[in-house]
């Protein structure tokens, strides 16, 4: 029988324990359908080899120091474990030929069947001279942070760590460790996943598109999360392959729930159906029974793979019982004919570390509501009830599920709409015999968004290893995937601003570019306040925040930029503004230190320090019609002839500053200082600093070791200076922006420093530049004022017509999109 054990094992489990849900004969429970996939793998697992000792030696096993969690700078965070990476160099062409790397993202097992068992990445290698990297996903395998998974999934604090957002960051930063160790900085990465490992894929390329050139996602059922797809779309399809494989086999079935119901009714009726089944253990329910039925029937249709097609198996055994048998002889004939004869059948087996593992990624984020009605399908009916999947969660590991952050996090309505906007480069394969292809991406969505399928196609099979017994459709799709990648290879809105490092009490007022133009789009304006900052702090003050190892590692970009993600959905969803485009204003991403000095200095740094950020902060909001720099300069100039230099230096103070007491040399913190100096500390590593005769200033080149020695002594953590680049781009930034970006307005004024580290240059049509020679940071999305020149009123209607473009392009995409003829 020709049925890839691999993918039976990996992903019968995204469906059975999608369906812990479902409700069958005892309301309100939940049944636990893991241990059927346990006896196919025990049943078929003398044909694996069940370790990497067991691969050919051009396979080389390594491990990885990983962090434990991207996300956050808690002292736990930094904590790392053994991330096991598998690389063939056989057919490599070396670093210097720029040859690719083809990167198998490992699902819910581990990875020692997938060199083998995968052989789309060994079939094809030669013809790249690409390098074979294969990554185990956190908490499978020897991949586990925290002893074994049992104890994992157990513990509250371990688990946390266990879900797909860290896995994909582990892959991200584990492939740049790669590139580095290979010195193969030129060459292009292709992922590739099945399944799961589908889904992670296309989330790859869409969160890390400046490390991976593309995705090859196969089976990849994206569109099952948050009632995007029906709930009976999966047994839909099954009931489909039984129907056009045998209507006698599909309709005998369909009748058997009844019958084993009716028995199971009866006095002694669950021990004649455990005799009848030689069940190994007595039945304890009729579910047990239907529960392993319905589970093999899926798994067969999943995988209905040429030449032998298991649906027809068990069918073959269905209607080759002998005339007149029983219905359930005939059940029984189906289960040995696809199982082959046992002196019993174990329906209710110990979960494995895998069946644990996905049992737990399932009650978190992998929501996925499957379910059937009455008589919508061959099976029972068994829809799919969120309230008690809750329940049943939360009485399991004390947590409710997140159903709605699969959608919020990687996207999915109107998945059409936004991949074509945002993402490229990814191949969605499918096999329509398999039931996830339900829930599948079928129709190619841009000409770099391509959907390559199969009528007879079934689960993950194009990915797995060529034979010499397959059809020419399936070598037809697997050679069209290859011709994708080689060309890879060659080759009325809502205004909402993204509050920063303080309060968001001024921006209504201090940024007027929202109010300024939101009558002319008839805009809605949101001001979102950064977490930690102002009224939105998590754990009562700002001050004691920091001062807290754990609540301060709560406290980083990513976390801030999900918050706006999650709110703004929440936004469009409350004022009913599905179809409504939104634009993200921001401005900067620090402040100025407002200081003074006093009369006594106990360091000459301190003043020093003073005068650095006088003249930086003058220069980088030299804005019309005072420039401070002008103000600073006249004052310096201006002092009498003859005057010593530091009482001109004192004179720009003065004239800056404005004639005082004293000038306060050391304030107290603001809550704003506290807040940015922690982010820099983490994650906003900017190595801002100065030679010795390069600039005006006195020498002070940054220097990494000892601002990580002053972070750790400060925090007790170690600054990331690379996370940044890793998860948002920016080495490359031309190359990565031009492929995977659009719609972005990178606004500048010559005159503030930080455009030194800007984007000055147009990147394609919709990725423009505007620039002032005059303008100072932030100057285009204040108020306008009756003062305002000319240049800048030019700048701010170039950025308000770009913006028009992309509304008006928005509601014509959405228009064609509705009457079906978008490309």
């Amino acid at each position: 029988m020709k049925m890839n054990k691999l993918f039976l094992f990996q992903w019968l489990l995204l469906l059975i324990f999608t369906k812990t849900s479902l409700i069958f004969s005892k309301p309100h429970k939940i049944p636990r359908l893991t241990p059927l996939i346990e006896n196919i793998i025990q049943d078929h697992s003398n044909t694996f080899s069940s370790s990497t000792n067991d691969l050919p030696k051009e396979f080389e096993t390594y491990y990885y120091k990983q962090t434990l969690d991207h996300f956050n700078y808690g002292p736990k965070s930094y904590s790392t474990f053994k991330q096991r990476y598998i690389i063939n160099s056989k057919y490599w062409g070396g670093s210097n030929s720029s040859s690719p790397i083809f990167a198998y993202l490992g699902a819910e097992s581990s990875i020692d069947r997938d060199p083998l068992g995968v052989g789309f990445l060994t079939d094809f290698a030669p013809q790249f001279k690409a390098l074979l990297v294969y990554m185990e996903h956190r908490y499978y395998g020897e991949s586990t942070p925290f002893k074994t998974m049992e104890e994992a999934v157990k513990d509250e604090d371990a688990r946390g760590y266990f879900n797909s957002a860290q896995a994909i960051a582990d892959y991200a930063e584990l492939l740049l460790h790669i590139k580095e160790k290979y010195s193969a900085k030129n060459s292009p990465i292709i992922v590739i996943g099945g399944s799961y490992g589908g889904m992670l894929a296309s989330w790859f390329r869409m969160k890390y598109p400046h490390i991976a050139l593309g995705a090859l996602a196969s089976s990849a059922p994206i569109l099952y999360f948050d009632n995007i797809t029906p709930q009976n779309g999966y047994y839909s399809v099954v009931s489909r392959d039984f129907k056009e494989a045998s209507k006698s086999c599909y309709h005998t079935i369909r009748k058997s729930w009844a019958i084993i119901d009716k028995i199971a009714s009866r006095k002694s009726g669950l021990s004649y159906l455990s005799r009848k089944f030689k069940t190994c253990s007595k039945l304890n329910d009729p579910f047990e029974l239907k529960d392993y039925l319905d589970s093999m029937y899926s798994v067969v249709a999943q995988y209905n793979s040429p030449p032998s097609y298991p649906v027809t198996i068990v069918c073959g055994g269905i209607d080759g019982a002998p005339k007149g048998s029983h219905i359930l002889d005939r059940i029984l004939a189906g289960i040995v004919a696809y199982r082959g004869t046992s002196s019993c059948y174990n329906m209710n087996p110990k979960p494995s570390e895998t069946g644990l593992g996905w049992r737990w990624q399932t009650c978190s984020e992998m929501v996925m509501p499957i379910g059937r009605g009455e008589n919508d399908t061959m099976f029972f009916s068994a829809p799919f009830n969120l309230n008690n999947f809750i329940k049943d969660c939360k009485k399991k590991y004390g947590v409710s599920p997140r159903p709605h952050w699969i959608t919020t996090y990687y996207g999915g309505k109107d998945i059409k709409l936004i991949l074509q906007r945002f993402a490229s480069n990814i191949i969605f394969s499918n096999g329509l015999r398999d039931p996830y292809s339900s829930a599948g991406v079928l129709q190619d969505i841009s000409h770099s968004l391509q959907a390559v399928h199969t009528r007879n196609g079934s689960h993950c099979l194009d990915i797995l290893s060529q034979e010499s017994t397959d059809p020419e459709w399936l070598t037809m799709q697997r050679n069209t995937e290859v011709k994708i990648i080689e060309g890879w290879i060659t080759n009325s809105p809502i205004f909402a601003y993204l509050g920063a490092e303080s309060s968001i009490d001024g921006d209504p007022l201090g940024v007027g570019f929202l109010t300024d133009f939101a009558p002319q789009f008839k805009a809605l304006l949101v001001y979102m306040e950064h977490r930690y900052y102002g009224e939105s702090t998590p754990f009562k003050t700002m001050e004691e925040a920091v001062k807290d190892e754990d609540t301060r590692g709560y406290f980083n970009s990513a976390q801030a930029i999900a918050d706006y993600a999650e709110l703004l959905l929440h936004i469009k969803e409350k004022y009913s503004a599905k179809n409504s485009p939104i634009i993200v204003i921001g401005g900067s991403y620090g402040g100025i230190l407002i200081s003074c000095f006093v009369r006594k200095l106990n360091d000459p740094f301190e003043l020093k320090h003073y005068l650095d950020s006088m003249y930086s902060e003058a220069a980088q909001y030299n804005s019309p019609p005072s420039y401070p720099v002008t103000i600073v300069c006249a004052g310096i100039d201006g002092a009498p002839k003859g005057s010593h230099i530091l009482d001109r230096i004192f004179a720009g103070i003065i004239a800056y500053k404005g004639n005082s007491s004293c000038h306060n040399k050391k304030p107290k913190p603001s809550e704003a200082d506290l807040g940015w100096r922690w982010q820099t500390c983490t994650e906003m590593v900017m190595p801002v600093g100065r030679g010795e005769n390069d600039t005006m200033f006195y020498s002070d080149p940054f220097n990494l070791n000892n601002f990580i020695k002053d972070c750790k002594k400060k925090y007790g953590v170690s600054p990331r200076p690379h996370w940044i680049t890793t998860y948002y781009g920016g080495q490359d930034i031309k190359l990565i922006l031009q492929r995977f970006a659009s719609n972005i307005i990178f606004s500048n004024g010559l005159r503030d420093p930080y455009s030194s580290a800007g984007v000055l240059q147009d990147i394609s049509h919709s990725l423009q530049a505007v620039h002032t020679r005059n303008g100072s940071h932030c100057l285009d999305i204040l108020s306008k004022d009756s003062t305002d020149p000319e240049w800048l009123t030019m700048q701010r209607n170039t950025e308000v017509k770009i913006i028009e473009g992309w509304i008006t392009k928005h509601y014509a995409d959405l228009k064609a999109l509705k009457k079906g003829i978008m490309h």
